[in-house]
This record gives structure tokens, sequence and C-alpha cells, in this order.
């Protein structure tokens, strides 16, 4: 298994037959300052993904974000992806907010059929979205929505590959349980499901009421799931305090392998010194690079829900990958 880093809350999982692609709107591209007018595939994709590629109001400069200018070495994760596709791709969106959505994969499942019609064997593009997207993205959604899979809350997709379970969020939209049945393997990404306590600005009673919304859902998340291999969860440092508390509490409901925090908001020195003062992540073997040269990281799970095989990976670039291993 194959995990990379794509940007924000964004990542690409790669399969033995299959690709799942989480939350993208942007990773590294060649593209110029322009970017914010187009999404990351434009150059890759050539005139599939030229032209109006979003609504201007889909588009911003996202300046709370703190984003950083785009590695221009090359023409992204995804676009590399997608102009040399070798096997089904399912797109996952987990909510309609901009930094989670961009209108810009229907224009990856344009070029996917495009390819199709000229061969045959061009591999399947899906794209899977939680349902609040058709609700607040209607005009986007409305040429395509026949051919797109909305889930709602407690809502499945399966195929003969893949099988994609729909929870809440504490948020908007929901969040995915990924299951590869042959390799035995599971994945959780969050969306922005988290314990968004807000202490630095909230009332007690605020916080409170927060804190049992945040147990509620994952309270239903476990009574349908009891593990995950990679659990890939908000520890977003604008909360200031206990930033990882929210992955902290999942694991004591449902244990988990590999932690991969998400919302780091290009501060992973605030999100390491957090985890490494946490209670339950300080004494993790947590795989991060702080000069941001290491790009391929070797990571052996277990398949044991113990807190003693517990690890963190978190990345650094877009672009870096994870290869997954699994040990007897």
């Amino acid at each position: 298994m194959k995990l990379t880093y794509l940007y924000h809350s964004g990542f690409l999982l790669e399969c033995e037959k299959c690709y799942v692609v989480f939350d993208y709107f942007l990773d590294g591209y060649d593209l110029s300052s322009s970017f914010y007018d187009k999404g990351g595939l434009a150059r890759a994709i050539g005139p599939l993904g030229s032209d109006q590629l979003v609504e201007q109001d889909d588009i911003e400069k996202f300046e709370s974000l703190e984003i950083s200018a785009p590695n221009t070495s090359n023409p992204g994760t995804l676009g590399s992806l997608i102009v040399n596709l070798d096997k089904p791709c399912y797109v996952l969106a987990s909510h309609f907010h901009k930094d989670h959505f961009l209108p810009f994969i229907f224009k990856i499942l344009d070029y996917a059929k495009a390819r199709r019609a000229q061969e045959s064997t061009f591999p399947e593009v899906k794209l899977i979205l939680s349902s609040d997207i058709l609700k607040y993205r209607r005009k986007v959604c409305a040429p395509y929505v026949n051919e797109l899979t909305f889930l709602a809350k407690g809502e499945s997709y399966q195929d003969d590959l893949i099988k994609i379970n729909a929870y809440g969020s504490t948020d908007v939209g929901g969040s995915f349980a990924v299951h590869v049945p042959e390799h035995n393997f599971s994945l959780f990404h969050a969306g922005d499901f988290n314990y968004w306590h807000w202490q630095e600005e909230s009332t007690p009673q605020e916080i409170t009421q927060a804190h049992d919304f945040f147990l509620k859902e994952l309270a239903f998340i476990e009574r349908h799931e009891s593990y995950f291999d990679v659990v890939l969860f908000p520890v977003d440092p604008r909360m200031q305090k206990n930033i990882a508390a929210g992955a902290q509490e999942f694991f004591a409901k449902i244990n988990y392998q590999l932690l991969v925090p998400m919302h780091v908001i290009e501060k992973p020195q605030e999100v390491l010194s957090e985890l490494k003062s946490n209670e339950l992540f300080s004494s993790c073997p947590i795989s991060y690079d702080q000069e941001g040269k290491e790009r391929i990281y070797n990571l052996s799970l277990s398949k044991s829900a113990s807190k003693e095989q517990l690890q963190v990976w978190l990345p650094h670039n877009s672009g870096d990958c994870a290869l997954i291993n699994f040990g007897a």
C-alpha cells in the first residue's frame, strides 16, 4: 500500500488494483501564481482542464490557510497519475468546503471519459461525494449528477474492489471508512470530523457541547467499525490547545495502527510539538523529517490494536509518501 500526501486533507491511496483520492483541492504542480484561477491538473490534462474549471466563487486565495507557493518542478501528483492511469480510480470528497472539494475533479471525470472513448482499456474514474455537496454545490454538480455517487451518513458504496462507508461529522458533510477486502486493509478519512473545542475562544458550556457532539458521532462510527489500519484525522494547530484530543479519543474507542495528521495548516512543527506532549502519542514513533527533505517513508504495521504498536506519520511536503507494509 502506498499513501501519498497531496495537500491539507488531500491524500492518494494506491492499492494493488485501484487508487483512492481523498479531498483533493491542491497539490504541487507546474503553474505560475495564477494557480488560484486553475485547478492543479490544468496543464497536465490539457484543453479538457483549461477552460472554466470552476465557478468564480469556488476559488479563493485561502489566506487563512497560509498556502505556500506551488511546487513548480512537476505537474503534480494527481496530474501525473491521471494522465498515466493504469487501474480504476475512486475520487472522494467529504464535504463542500472549498479546502476539501474542488469542482475541478469533474474535469478528471471528463478526461477519463474522453480517454476511454479513444482507448477502451483506459481505467474508469468514479466520483463518490458526500451528499451535502449536491445540496450546496448543485450548480456545478448538475451536468454530472447522473454519473456521481452521493453518500449520506450511514450509507455505503461497494463493488468488487472496494467498500466505502459514510459516517457523520462535527462540522458539515461526513467522513469515510474505506475497506479494501483483497488486502484486509481499512482506512478512515475524517474530513472535518473532529473534537473542535476552540478552548481559547469558547465558553465552558460551548466546549462541553462540542465534546458531547463529537462523542455522539464517534459512538455511531463505533457501532459499525472496530479497527482501522490507518486513520487520517485533523490535528489543527489553530485550536492552540489539546489539538490532538480528537485523534486521542478516537483511538480510545476505535483502535488504529497509524495516525496521519490532517489540517496541519502548514505548521507541522507545532503539530509535532503537540504530539510529543500528548499523553497517547508522546510514546509513539513519529515519522517526520524536520528539514522536509525525506520524501519516501517505509512504515511497517503489524495489524495490532495495542497502544504499543501505534505510529504517527506527519507528512511535510506535497508528494511525500508512505510505503505501508504489514509484518507478521
